[in-house]
C-alpha cells in the first residue's frame, strides 16, 4: 500500500512540474483586434441636430457643406471637385425626382442602409422619411423631410422639417436617423442626420429698427399663385439692416407678438393671423421658396371669401436688428368666365403607380386645339370641371382632381393633377397607394380671349408600380 502511495505521489509531482514548465515557456496569446464595422457607403458623414418638436413644415436650415470628414474634407472634395459651385453644377437639374448630373443625389433606407432608387419626393431635392428612417411619401407614415433647391440657391443648404403632429412633445429626447447622400459610379457618400427631439424652444430677442405694412384686395386664387408683398421696399429693408435682403433671416410672428422658434423661408398663417401650417384653417403663406424673392399666396378655400387676413414677418441681420412687416389681404369672390364650347376630345391611359409626382405628357391634340381657338394650348390657361359639368370657380395652369373626379386640391383624397410644367401640359398622380388598380378622371377646358373653349377629358388607370432594384 505504501509503494502505491509513493508511486502516486511521484506521478502527481511530475505532472505538476510538467504543467508548470509548459506554462512558463508558452508565449502569451495576443489580444484579438476589434473588427472595424463595415461601412455601407465609401464615406459615412454625420450631423447631430437638435430639433424642436413643433417646427412642422417650416423646419430648420441645414447645410450639406457642414458634412466633413475627420480630415476636414467636404463632400465636393471627396468627388474631386474644387469647390461647392463646381459640385452643384455636377448635380445637373432635377426632373421627376431624379437629377441628370454626373453625381446623383440619393436617399438611403436607414433600416437596410440600401440606396432607395425612387428619387426625391419633396418639391425640391430631398425626401420624406418614416420614424424608422425609411423613404416614404407625404402622409400618415411621414415624420421628417429634407428639401433643398441647390441650383437655385447656389449652395447646399436645405430645410429639415417634420410632418405637423407626427413629431410631438412625447418624442422629447428621442433620436431619429435619416440619410441622404451623393453617389457616382465610383464613390458613395452618405450624409446621416441624427435628430434629437426637444421640447425646449430656442429663444431669440430682436431689436425692431423699422416697420412697414402692406394691404391688397384679391379674388380667391385656387392655384397658390405667388403675389408680390405690397409696400415692401427692398431697398428700405437693406438700408435698415445693412445687408442685402437675400442675406437676411426671417421669422414669422403671431398676433400677440410671439415669434416662430426658428428662422425660415416659408410661413403659413391661419385665419386668426397666428402661425400655423398648410391645411384646413390656413389663410396666407409668406415665402421665399425659390431663394429669389419674397412673395405670398393664399390657401384655396372658399371659406376665405369675404374676409381680411393678416400675416406678420420680420427680416433680421446677424446683430438681431429686425425690419418688421405686416401683410393684410382682403379676399373676394373669384371671377368666372362663361365658355362657348367649340371642340371636345378625350384620352385614356394606363400608368404604373409612383410616389414622386412623375410628370407625363398630357395626350391632347395640340393642332386641333390651336385650330379651334387660334392659340397653342401652351399659351392658354384652363378651367377644371366636375363630372357633372360644374365649372371651377377659377382658371389657371394647375388643377387637382379628387378620387371622384371633382375639382379639388392637392392633399388627402386627391388622385390626379393636370398642370403646365416647364412649358408643357402634363399630368401626374397623387402619391397614395390606395389609388393602385383604380381609374380616375380629370376634365379641363382650354379657352381663348373670346371665351371659346375646347374641352378635354383624361381618364387614368393606375397599375401596379414598376419593379425597383435596390443597390448598396
Amino acid at each position: 500500500m505504501k509503494k502505491f502511495f509513493d508511486y502516486f505521489f511521484i506521478v502527481l509531482v511530475a505532472g505538476l512540474m510538467l504543467t508548470a514548465c509548459k506554462k512558463s515557456t508558452d508565449a502569451p496569446e495576443p489580444e484579438p483586434e476589434p473588427e472595424e464595422p463595415e461601412l455601407y457607403a465609401d464615406y459615412v458623414l454625420k450631423m447631430n441636430v437638435e430639433y424642436y418638436y413643433d417646427l412642422g413644415y417650416s423646419g430648420i436650415t441645414v447645410d450639406y457643406a457642414d458634412f466633413v470628414t475627420e480630415d476636414k474634407e467636404h463632400v465636393w472634395d471627396l468627388f474631386g471637385y474644387k469647390d461647392e459651385a463646381e459640385f452643384i453644377a455636377a448635380l445637373g437639374t432635377l426632373t421627376d425626382g431624379l437629377n441628370d448630373g454626373d453625381v446623383k443625389f440619393v436617399a438611403f433606407d436607414a433600416a437596410t442602409e440600401y440606396i432607395d432608387e425612387s428619387g426625391s419626393n419633396t418639391n425640391g431635392w430631398g425626401n420624406w422619411f418614416s420614424a424608422a428612417g425609411s423613404v416614404v411619401s407625404w402622409g400618415d407614415d411621414a415624420y421628417f423631410y429634407t428639401e433643398g433647391y441647390f441650383p437655385d440657391t447656389e449652395d447646399l443648404t436645405a430645410t429639415l422639417g417634420s410632418f405637423p403632429g407626427h413629431v410631438t412633445a412625447e418624442n422629447d429626447g428621442e433620436e431619429f436617423r435619416i440619410i441622404q447622400g451623393f453617389a457616382n459610379e465610383e464613390i458613395t457618400v452618405a450624409c446621416e442626420f441624427h435628430i434629437t427631439v426637444t421640447t425646449e424652444a430656442p429663444k431669440v430677442e430682436l431689436n425692431i429698427v423699422d416697420y412697414a405694412e402692406g394691404s391688397i384686395e384679391l379674388p380667391l386664387d385656387y392655384n397658390y399663385g405667388g403675389y408680390e408683398l405690397p409696400n415692401l421696399d427692398e431697398e428700405a429693408v437693406e438700408r435698415a439692416l445693412g445687408i442685402e435682403l437675400s442675406s437676411a433671416k426671417a421669422y414669422g410672428f403671431n398676433m400677440d407678438g410671439t415669434m416662430s422658434v426658428t428662422a425660415g423661408n416659408n410661413f403659413w398663417y391661419m385665419m386668426d393671423g397666428n402661425l400655423g401650417a398648410w391645411g384646413d384653417g390656413a389663410a396666407l403663406c409668406i415665402n421665399n421658396d425659390s431663394g429669389e424673392a419674397w412673395n405670398f399666396c393664399m390657401y384655396p378655400a372658399d371659406t376665405l371669401i369675404g374676409g381680411t387676413y393678416e400675416a406678420h414677418i420680420a427680416f433680421i441681420n446677424d446683430n438681431l436688428d429686425a425690419y418688421g412687416y405686416t401683410l393684410k389681404v382682403k379676399i373676394t369672390e373669384p371671377e368666372i368666365d362663361e365658355l362657348n364650347f367649340v371642340g371636345v376630345d378625350s384620352a385614356s391611359v394606363n400608368v404604373p403607380y409612383d410616389s414622386v409626382y412623375k410628370a407625363y405628357t398630357l395626350p391632347i391634340d395640340s393642332a386641333a386645339i390651336a385650330g379651334a381657338l387660334g392659340h397653342s394650348p401652351l399659351d392658354m390657361m384652363v378651367y377644371g370641371f366636375d363630372p357633372d359639368g360644374t365649372q371651377s370657380s377659377y382658371s389657371g395652369i394647375d388643377f387637382w382632381f379628387m378620387k371622384d373626379g371633382k375639382v379639388g386640391s392637392w392633399g388627402e383624397g386627391a388622385a390626379i393633377g393636370i398642370n403646365k410644367n416647364s412649358g408643357y401640359w402634363t399630368y401626374c398622380m397623387f402619391p397614395d397607394q390606395t389609388l393602385i388598380g383604380g381609374t380616375y378622371q380629370g376634365i379641363v377646358a382650354f379657352y381663348n380671349e373670346n371665351n371659346d373653349a375646347y374641352l378635354f377629358k383624361l381618364v387614368v388607370t393606375i397599375t401596379e408600380p414598376a419593379p425597383v432594384t435596390n443597390q448598396q
